[in-house]
C-alpha cells in the first residue's frame, strides 16, 4: 500500500464481483434491525411507541406502531440495479454500489460514496427523532 491507502495491486475484476447489491441489501436489513433494537430501548417507559421490521422478499419496512397500530413506515427495497428508500409511496433517495478508487465497495447516494450506517442513518434518522410526528424518546 502506498501512502493514501490505495492498494499498489488490487483484483479489481473480483472484488468488483464480490461486491454484491443482494449482499449489501442483506448487510442493510440487518443493519436496519439493530438500529431497531437500539431505539426500541431508548423509548422511555409508558410511551406507546414501537418500531419494528417488516420483511417482503426484496423490501423491507421500519415500521412505527403507536398505541398498538402501525403510524409510518420507511421502506427499502430492490429495484434493478439500486436499493430504493422511500416513504408513502414516494422515494427518498436510491443507492448504487461502487467499487471505490481505494478498492472498497461502498453505497453511493446522490455522488456521495458511505458507509452502511451513513445510508441507515439517513433513511432513519428525522423517522426515529422528529418530534413533529409524535415521537419523543
Amino acid at each position: 500500500m502506498n501512502g493514501n491507502l490505495v492498494p499498489d495491486e488490487l483484483d479489481w475484476v473480483k472484488a468488483r464481483y464480490e461486491c454484491s447489491l443482494v449482499q449489501a441489501f442483506k448487510t442493510l436489513q440487518l443493519g436496519v434491525q439493530s438500529d431497531i433494537e437500539a431505539i426500541n430501548a431508548l423509548i422511555q417507559p409508558g410511551i406507546q411507541m414501537k418500531f419494528y421490521l417488516a420483511a417482503h422478499g426484496k423490501r423491507f419496512s421500519v415500521v412505527c406502531e403507536v398505541n398498538g397500530t402501525p403510524s409510518h413506515s420507511i421502506d427499502f427495497g430492490l429495484k434493478d440495479d439500486e436499493i430504493v428508500v422511500g416513504e408513502n409511496n414516494t422515494v427518498t433517495f436510491t443507492a448504487r454500489l461502487t467499487l471505490n478508487n481505494a478498492g472498497a465497495c461502498k453505497l453511493q447516494v446522490n455522488g456521495d460514496e458511505l458507509e452502511q450506517w451513513q445510508v441507515r442513518r439517513k433513511a432513519l434518522e428525522n423517522f426515529f427523532f422528529d418530534k413533529n410526528r409524535g415521537r419523543y424518546l
